[in-house]
């Protein structure tokens, strides 16, 4: 695939049941965990979610166990009803979760905060460690097509994200636009 141009990126929330206590979910940054094993859930096997989540118990050596469902919605469900304790959920699909208090955020995973939760802290500020996750957007063209093709594409989606339109609906996904042209797509990967 050829890249045309990425679109933009979007945090997720760290978020709990809103019934764990903070040393549970090694806020403190030094790893601790409760005693027995956090499980946390994910839109299925391999999505942004369950990487980010295995990256966070990786690099702040929490013990989490993976519970993969068919989408974001169940798992929703699941961490609401508690039945399990964490999620690094989509930031719009848990907002109107955690505005009613039904989902704790713990955290932002991207490096800034969020424009939609300016008030909820980035993991590194949390904990000092660099983490910086989040799903994003780009358009593809087919291998082989012409520069030109995409060149023109680039130029023309570069215009629209400049419309108030554009930028009003990504704000309201808290997606930030990256801004990237097409040949800077492939460092987006190790972003």
């Amino acid at each position: 695939m050829r890249a045309s141009l990425p679109g933009g990126k979007v945090p997720f929330h760290a978020c709990d049941g809103a019934g764990l206590p903070d040393q549970d979910t090694g806020r403190s940054g030094q790893g601790s965990q409760a005693q027995r094993k956090l499980s946390f859930g994910s839109s299925g096997n391999g999505t942004n979610d369950h990487l980010s989540m295995e990256l966070l118990s990786y690099m702040y050596g929490i013990s989490m166990t993976h519970v993969p469902y068919k989408g974001t919605g169940p798992a929703l469900v699941d961490l609401v009803g508690k039945h399990i304790d964490l999620m690094a959920a989509n930031i719009v699909g848990a907002g109107t979760l955690v505005k009613a208090g039904k989902l704790r955020a713990i955290a932002v995973t991207t490096s800034r905060r969020s424009s939609l939760f300016p008030d909820i802290p980035t993991l590194q500020e949390l904990t000092g460690k660099q983490f910086d996750v989040s799903a994003w957007t780009g358009i593809l063209a087919p291998t082989g097509t012409p520069k030109a093709i995409v060149s023109r594409l680039n130029k023309d989606i570069c215009q629209s994200l400049t419309t108030d339109a554009v930028k009003e609906a990504m704000a309201l996904q808290g997606s930030r636009h990256r801004g990237r042209h097409a040949r800077a797509l492939p460092e987006i990967h190790h972003h």
